[in-house]
């Protein structure tokens, strides 16, 4: 029992002498492992050409439901904003050590509950 608990102290002393000695690249290699990844549909996606994101596109081209559109943007985080009856917007931004990404999407929805006018935005946008 001593033996272990003078172990586990020497391994907690390690790792405490190694955060201190190495504290800005531990602190970065876990900001980078923690941070979101930013959504697969949206790997493509650009701050300059709202159709370069051509799989998110794909998956969600005009006249697709709403509803379907949300579940998605809602299961990647994404906050999203109503701007009048029928003007949307999500928001979702990603921090991470070097820098950080930005993606938006717009869209506006029919009467009917289907999309149009979607553009998908997204990229290095958070860089200090």
């Amino acid at each position: 029992m001593l033996r272990t608990l003078v172990y586990v102290i020497a391994v907690l002393a390690m790792a405490a002498a190694g955060v201190m000695a190495f504290r800005e690249p531990l602190t970065v290699a876990l900001i980078d492992q923690v941070a979101p990844k930013p959504p697969g549909l949206l790997k493509n996606a650009s701050l300059d050409d709202p159709y370069a994101a051509t799989e998110f596109h794909r998956a969600f081209p005009e006249g697709s439901d709403e509803a379907a559109l949300r579940k998605w943007l809602v299961a990647e985080k994404f906050e999203i904003t109503e701007g009048g009856t029928e003007r949307r917007s999500a928001l979702l931004e990603i921090l991470d050590s070097k820098c950080g990404k930005e993606f938006k999407i717009n869209w506006f929805v029919n009467s009917d509950g289907t999309i149009r006018n979607v553009r998908a935005y997204g990229g290095d946008a958070l860089c200090f």
